[in-house]
Protein backbone atom coordinates (compact mmCIF):
# COMPACT_ATOMS: atom_id res chain seq x y z
CA UNK A 1 0.00 0.00 0.00
CA UNK A 2 1.05 3.51 -0.67
CA UNK A 3 2.85 4.82 2.65
CA UNK A 4 0.48 8.38 2.01
CA UNK A 5 -2.67 6.35 2.18
CA UNK A 6 -2.11 5.03 6.22
CA UNK A 7 -0.20 5.98 8.92
CA UNK A 8 0.96 2.96 10.79
CA UNK A 9 2.51 2.57 14.62
CA UNK A 10 4.37 -0.80 15.42
CA UNK A 11 3.95 -0.84 19.17
CA UNK A 12 1.85 -4.15 20.03
CA UNK A 13 -0.19 -2.70 22.59
CA UNK A 14 -1.43 -0.12 20.22
CA UNK A 15 -5.42 0.16 20.45
CA UNK A 16 -5.34 3.85 18.79
CA UNK A 17 -6.70 2.99 15.19
CA UNK A 18 -4.50 4.91 12.50
CA UNK A 19 -5.52 8.10 10.39
CA UNK A 20 -6.29 7.36 7.06
CA UNK A 21 -5.17 10.17 4.68
CA UNK A 22 -6.05 11.19 0.91
CA UNK A 23 -9.33 8.49 0.67
CA UNK A 24 -12.63 9.70 1.84
CA UNK A 25 -13.47 12.67 4.47
CA UNK A 26 -10.03 14.36 5.64
CA UNK A 27 -9.04 13.12 9.10
CA UNK A 28 -11.39 9.80 8.65
CA UNK A 29 -10.00 7.29 10.93
CA UNK A 30 -9.88 3.84 9.49
CA UNK A 31 -8.69 0.40 9.62
CA UNK A 32 -9.30 -2.62 8.08
CA UNK A 33 -11.69 -5.66 8.27
CA UNK A 34 -10.38 -8.77 8.30
CA UNK A 35 -13.56 -10.44 6.94
CA UNK A 36 -14.11 -8.66 4.18
CA UNK A 37 -10.76 -6.95 3.18
CA UNK A 38 -12.44 -3.38 3.06
CA UNK A 39 -10.84 -0.48 5.00
CA UNK A 40 -13.47 1.31 6.94
CA UNK A 41 -14.21 4.36 9.51
CA UNK A 42 -13.64 2.75 13.27
CA UNK A 43 -16.83 4.29 14.29
CA UNK A 44 -18.31 1.69 11.51
CA UNK A 45 -16.41 -1.27 13.38
CA UNK A 46 -15.89 -3.32 16.29
CA UNK A 47 -12.24 -4.18 17.74
CA UNK A 48 -11.66 -7.19 19.59
CA UNK A 49 -8.35 -8.06 21.69
CA UNK A 50 -7.65 -11.23 23.65
CA UNK A 51 -8.15 -11.23 27.64
CA UNK A 52 -5.82 -13.13 30.46
CA UNK A 53 -7.57 -15.99 30.12
CA UNK A 54 -7.51 -16.34 26.41
CA UNK A 55 -11.21 -15.31 25.85
CA UNK A 56 -11.75 -12.91 22.95
CA UNK A 57 -13.01 -9.34 24.10
CA UNK A 58 -14.89 -7.43 21.98
CA UNK A 59 -14.03 -3.21 22.66
CA UNK A 60 -16.67 -1.54 21.80
CA UNK A 61 -14.92 1.99 22.87
CA UNK A 62 -11.74 0.89 21.38
CA UNK A 63 -10.15 1.63 24.52
CA UNK A 64 -8.54 -1.98 25.74
CA UNK A 65 -5.14 -2.73 26.41
CA UNK A 66 -3.42 -4.97 24.22
CA UNK A 67 -3.07 -5.73 20.90
CA UNK A 68 -6.25 -5.48 18.83
CA UNK A 69 -8.28 -7.01 15.42
CA UNK A 70 -10.56 -5.09 13.88
CA UNK A 71 -14.32 -6.41 12.16
CA UNK A 72 -16.74 -4.72 10.23
CA UNK A 73 -19.28 -3.76 12.36
CA UNK A 74 -22.60 -6.30 11.64
CA UNK A 75 -23.31 -9.66 12.37
CA UNK A 76 -22.69 -11.49 9.49
CA UNK A 77 -18.88 -10.55 9.94
CA UNK A 78 -18.34 -11.19 13.02
CA UNK A 79 -19.82 -14.64 12.95
CA UNK A 80 -18.08 -15.42 9.54
CA UNK A 81 -15.13 -14.15 11.61
CA UNK A 82 -15.68 -16.48 14.16
CA UNK A 83 -16.72 -19.93 11.69
CA UNK A 84 -13.00 -19.19 9.71
CA UNK A 85 -11.01 -18.89 12.41
CA UNK A 86 -9.93 -15.51 11.47
CA UNK A 87 -9.08 -14.07 15.45
CA UNK A 88 -6.68 -16.60 16.07
CA UNK A 89 -5.29 -16.19 12.68
CA UNK A 90 -5.12 -12.58 12.35
CA UNK A 91 -4.07 -12.60 16.12
CA UNK A 92 -1.96 -15.67 15.81
CA UNK A 93 -2.33 -16.71 19.03
CA UNK A 94 -4.86 -19.18 20.55
CA UNK A 95 -8.12 -17.49 21.14
CA UNK A 96 -11.61 -18.69 23.15
CA UNK A 97 -14.43 -17.23 21.57
CA UNK A 98 -17.79 -17.51 23.64
CA UNK A 99 -20.30 -18.99 21.31
CA UNK A 100 -22.82 -16.33 22.64
CA UNK A 101 -20.31 -13.54 21.10
CA UNK A 102 -22.88 -11.56 19.24
CA UNK A 103 -25.76 -11.74 22.03
CA UNK A 104 -23.13 -10.18 24.38
CA UNK A 105 -22.45 -7.49 21.71
CA UNK A 106 -25.58 -6.46 21.09
CA UNK A 107 -26.46 -6.11 24.28
CA UNK A 108 -23.84 -3.76 24.95
CA UNK A 109 -24.65 -1.75 21.98
CA UNK A 110 -28.67 -1.65 23.02
CA UNK A 111 -26.98 -0.59 26.58
CA UNK A 112 -25.08 2.62 24.41
CA UNK A 113 -27.89 3.64 22.84
CA UNK A 114 -29.78 3.57 25.95
CA UNK A 115 -26.51 5.74 27.83
CA UNK A 116 -26.74 8.30 25.44
CA UNK A 117 -30.52 8.58 25.34
CA UNK A 118 -30.10 9.04 28.95
CA UNK A 119 -27.86 11.99 28.74
CA UNK A 120 -29.85 13.69 26.12
CA UNK A 121 -32.62 13.35 28.84
CA UNK A 122 -30.80 14.85 31.61
CA UNK A 123 -29.84 17.72 28.99
CA UNK A 124 -33.58 18.39 28.74
CA UNK A 125 -33.84 17.28 25.27
CA UNK A 126 -36.11 14.40 25.23
CA UNK A 127 -39.92 14.49 25.94
CA UNK A 128 -42.20 11.23 26.83
CA UNK A 129 -46.19 10.36 26.12
CA UNK A 130 -47.92 10.67 22.97
CA UNK A 131 -49.45 13.83 24.08
CA UNK A 132 -46.12 15.41 25.39
CA UNK A 133 -44.70 14.06 21.99
CA UNK A 134 -47.47 15.15 19.89
CA UNK A 135 -47.45 18.78 21.30
CA UNK A 136 -43.62 18.98 20.50
CA UNK A 137 -44.28 17.69 17.03
CA UNK A 138 -46.60 20.54 16.10
CA UNK A 139 -44.04 23.18 18.02
CA UNK A 140 -41.38 21.67 15.55
CA UNK A 141 -38.98 20.76 18.22
CA UNK A 142 -38.31 17.35 17.28
CA UNK A 143 -35.24 16.24 15.61
CA UNK A 144 -35.65 12.22 16.62
CA UNK A 145 -38.71 10.56 17.00
CA UNK A 146 -38.51 7.38 18.87
CA UNK A 147 -41.15 4.54 19.23
CA UNK A 148 -40.57 1.71 20.98
CA UNK A 149 -40.81 -1.81 20.02
CA UNK A 150 -43.68 -2.54 21.55
CA UNK A 151 -45.72 0.29 20.27
CA UNK A 152 -49.25 -0.50 18.67
CA UNK A 153 -49.07 0.60 14.60
CA UNK A 154 -51.81 3.19 15.03
CA UNK A 155 -50.09 5.43 17.61
CA UNK A 156 -46.63 4.96 15.80
CA UNK A 157 -47.89 5.60 12.31
CA UNK A 158 -49.87 8.35 13.36
CA UNK A 159 -46.84 10.23 15.17
CA UNK A 160 -44.36 9.24 12.28
CA UNK A 161 -46.43 10.62 9.25
CA UNK A 162 -47.02 14.06 11.18
CA UNK A 163 -43.23 14.30 11.90
CA UNK A 164 -42.16 13.15 8.40
CA UNK A 165 -44.25 15.65 7.13
CA UNK A 166 -43.51 18.50 9.16
CA UNK A 167 -39.62 17.47 8.54
CA UNK A 168 -40.41 17.38 4.93
CA UNK A 169 -41.92 20.98 5.09
CA UNK A 170 -38.77 22.21 7.06
CA UNK A 171 -36.32 20.19 4.68
CA UNK A 172 -35.20 18.30 7.56
CA UNK A 173 -34.49 14.88 7.87
CA UNK A 174 -36.98 12.62 9.69
CA UNK A 175 -34.97 10.00 11.57
CA UNK A 176 -37.45 7.67 13.23
CA UNK A 177 -35.78 5.19 15.99
CA UNK A 178 -37.46 1.73 17.24
CA UNK A 179 -34.38 -0.32 17.93
CA UNK A 180 -35.23 -0.06 21.71
CA UNK A 181 -37.99 -1.82 23.79
CA UNK A 182 -40.60 0.10 26.23
CA UNK A 183 -38.25 -1.24 28.91
CA UNK A 184 -35.07 -0.05 27.48
CA UNK A 185 -36.72 3.69 27.02
CA UNK A 186 -38.45 3.61 30.27
CA UNK A 187 -34.71 2.78 31.79
CA UNK A 188 -33.11 5.63 30.02
CA UNK A 189 -35.72 7.82 30.22
CA UNK A 190 -37.22 7.29 34.30
CA UNK A 191 -40.33 7.04 33.57
CA UNK A 192 -42.89 3.78 33.67
CA UNK A 193 -43.80 2.34 30.00
CA UNK A 194 -42.71 4.54 28.00
CA UNK A 195 -43.69 4.14 24.52
CA UNK A 196 -43.13 7.19 22.50
CA UNK A 197 -40.53 10.03 23.07
CA UNK A 198 -38.81 12.61 20.86
CA UNK A 199 -35.48 14.37 21.44
CA UNK A 200 -34.55 18.31 20.53
CA UNK A 201 -31.88 18.54 18.28
CA UNK A 202 -28.78 19.41 20.34
CA UNK A 203 -25.27 17.87 20.95
CA UNK A 204 -26.39 14.70 22.42
CA UNK A 205 -28.87 14.08 19.99
CA UNK A 206 -26.19 13.76 17.76
CA UNK A 207 -24.14 11.45 19.69
CA UNK A 208 -27.47 9.39 20.45
CA UNK A 209 -28.08 8.45 16.63
CA UNK A 210 -24.62 7.94 16.03
CA UNK A 211 -25.06 5.44 18.85
CA UNK A 212 -28.46 3.92 17.13
CA UNK A 213 -26.59 3.76 13.29
CA UNK A 214 -24.29 1.87 15.02
CA UNK A 215 -26.50 -0.63 16.71
CA UNK A 216 -28.69 -0.76 13.47
CA UNK A 217 -25.16 -1.43 11.37
CA UNK A 218 -25.00 -4.21 13.44
CA UNK A 219 -28.52 -5.75 13.13
CA UNK A 220 -28.48 -5.15 9.26
CA UNK A 221 -28.01 -7.97 6.62
CA UNK A 222 -26.72 -6.49 3.88
CA UNK A 223 -23.21 -4.40 3.43
CA UNK A 224 -25.17 -2.39 0.97
CA UNK A 225 -27.60 -1.50 3.13
CA UNK A 226 -25.54 -0.98 6.01
CA UNK A 227 -22.81 1.33 3.74
CA UNK A 228 -26.23 3.32 2.75
CA UNK A 229 -27.48 4.23 5.84
CA UNK A 230 -23.65 5.51 7.12
CA UNK A 231 -23.43 7.63 4.18
CA UNK A 232 -26.97 9.17 5.31
CA UNK A 233 -25.45 9.51 8.63
CA UNK A 234 -22.58 11.31 7.46
CA UNK A 235 -23.13 12.93 4.28
CA UNK A 236 -21.13 11.41 2.12
CA UNK A 237 -21.26 8.92 -0.75
CA UNK A 238 -20.40 5.45 0.04
CA UNK A 239 -17.82 4.83 -1.88
CA UNK A 240 -16.16 7.34 -0.19
CA UNK A 241 -15.78 5.35 3.23
CA UNK A 242 -14.37 2.25 1.91
CA UNK A 243 -11.68 2.01 0.43
CA UNK A 244 -10.87 -2.19 -1.41
CA UNK A 245 -7.39 -3.15 0.24
CA UNK A 246 -5.42 -6.71 0.33
CA UNK A 247 -2.23 -5.55 1.96
CA UNK A 248 -3.27 -5.58 5.77
CA UNK A 249 -4.34 -8.14 8.20
CA UNK A 250 -6.73 -6.01 10.34
CA UNK A 251 -4.85 -5.90 13.54
CA UNK A 252 -3.39 -2.41 15.29
CA UNK A 253 0.16 -3.76 14.25
CA UNK A 254 0.49 -3.85 11.01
Amino acid sequence: MDETSVTTNKRDDDSAPHPRRGKGRAGVVARLCIVNRIELPVEQMFRFVVGPDGMLVPDLAHRLPGRGVWVDGRRDDVLTAVKKGLFKRSLKRPVTVDPEICATIERLLVADVRQALSLANKAGLVASGFGKVDAELAGGRVAVLLQAQEARPDGAQKLARKFIAIARDRGKPSPIVDELSSADLSLAIGGENVIHAAMAAGGQSRSFMRRVLRLKRFRMMSIDEAAGEAAKASGTSPEGEAVANTEHIGTDRE
